[in-house]
């Protein structure tokens, strides 16, 4: 009969098997529609949390097979984790891995967990310690020679960097990433870094090359056969066909993604898709669905503690309630969303926010406040360079105009 550290690890493995072909069905079709009820994956991921507590016990009591197997479950798992985990979790066990891997010279696995704990800092807005731990996974990486964990590196710091609106550095990571890809000839990297590259053209306002990446890489993805990776292609499409005002081809993309966020059980991409169709409600007119989504939306990024998507939902609402005509209202969903941005290092995000506060108070009629709240504004965008740092210029020299 087997003792009972015996069973415990046979459960176990048992279990890292399990969640090796949840992992992979996830990725290509997602659980769901592979045919697995929520209640099965919550039993899983029962049987995943208490394998983790016993490898995590004995592994910091030397066993080094157990901490070897727990290192094994979050590197086999790692697009479940991202759904059934929060950030704060997810810091937790991933730098559990990374102590492991640490005390028992895997550099390998080391650079891996490094990555996974900076991604887990960066979804909970502290993009400062994230940019830190990219860095030093670059740096492993380069020095082992090893590509595949080089161009995981720079897809991160292109991430980093474009959560905290540096949109040139962002956009050389991804280029270097992508140069990457091509030389191993990794078409699901590929059709990844063509994405990535995408959303920074975005940002930037080059709606064209934005659009030609965001093609080209989602035929690489479907390729492949990664839902996640598509989701993220068909939500960015969405945005960029709303841009466009080709509102019916927006809304069938963004429906398309949420089906997939929700097949996949990812409450934080299904809380964007959510938005996103407030937003396409706003640009139709209709502002009763748009104030409904972009409000559901708030409530599960505020569940989920997702602050960047808060202060995106925050901001979509002001937009709504100016439209509407309720200055009041909107004034203090931008100022809500300038605080969040300002407290997560989102400069960019800050000063937009600002500057609508200030439209909103020129529309009101307060003048002192308007030129209070884009002078505030310009010094934040101007700082980063953004282009928004000539609106906010123009309105105070509007406003000053008016003095006289």
């Amino acid at each position: 009969m087997a003792t009972k550290a015996e069973a415990f690890e046979r459960h176990a493995r048992y279990y890292l098997r399990v969640l090796q072909a949840a992992n992979n069905a996830f990725v290509k079709r997602a659980i769901r529609v592979a045919g697995q009820t929520e209640d099965d994956v919550e039993d899983l991921w029962r049987h995943v949390g208490a394998a983790l507590a016993w490898a995590s016990r004995n592994g910091e009591n030397d066993d080094r097979s157990a901490a070897d197997l727990f290192c094994q479950f979050v590197q086999q798992g790692p697009d479940l984790f991202d759904v059934q985990e929060t950030p704060e979790s997810r810091v937790t066990l991933y730098g559990i891995a990374l102590s492991f891997s640490r005390k028992y010279g895997c550099q390998k696995d080391e650079i891996a967990h490094i990555g996974s704990v900076g991604q887990a800092y960066l979804d909970l807005g502290d993009a400062n310690t994230a940019m830190r731990l990219f860095e030093e996974q670059l740096r492993l990486s380069g020095s082992a020679g090893d590509d595949a964990d080089k161009y995981r590196s720079l897809s991160n710091l292109g991430q980093c960097f474009l959560h905290i609106s540096d949109l040139e550095r962002s956009i050389t990571y991804y280029r270097e990433a992508l140069a990457i890809a091509l030389k191993l000839r990794n078409d699901r990297n590929e059709g990844d870094a063509l994405v990535n590259l995408a959303l920074v053209y975005y940002s930037r306002g080059d709606d064209d090359s934005a659009i030609t990446n965001l093609e080209e890489g989602l035929r690489k993805i479907r390729a492949y056969g990664d839902i996640r990776a598509e989701n993220v292609a068909l939500s960015n499409l969405g945005l960029l066909y709303l841009r466009k005002n080709k509102l019916a081809e927006a809304r069938v993309a963004t429906l398309d993604a949420l089906q997939h966020s929700r097949a996949l059980g990812d409450r934080r991409s299904e809380a964007y898709m959510i938005g996103n169709l407030g937003a396409i409600c706003r640009k139709s007119g209709d502002l009763t669905h748009a104030i409904e989504y972009h409000q559901i939306a708030l409530d599960l990024n505020r569940h989920l503690c997702d602050t960047r998507g808060q202060a995106q939902d925050l901001g979509a609402l002001g937009l709504a309630y100016y439209d509407a005509g309720n200055l009041p209202s909107a004034i203090q969903y931008y100022r809500q969303q300038a605080t969040l941005n300002r407290s997560i290092g989102e400069r960019r995000g800050e000063g937009i926010a600002l500057l609508n506060v200030a439209i909103a108070f020129q529309r009101k009629g307060d003048r002192s406040q308007a030129l209070s709240a884009a002078g505030a504004a310009c010094d934040v965008l101007g700082q980063i360079g953004d282009v928004n740092a000539d609106k906010a210029n123009l309105l105070i020299a509007q406003l000053q105009a008016m003095e006289g």
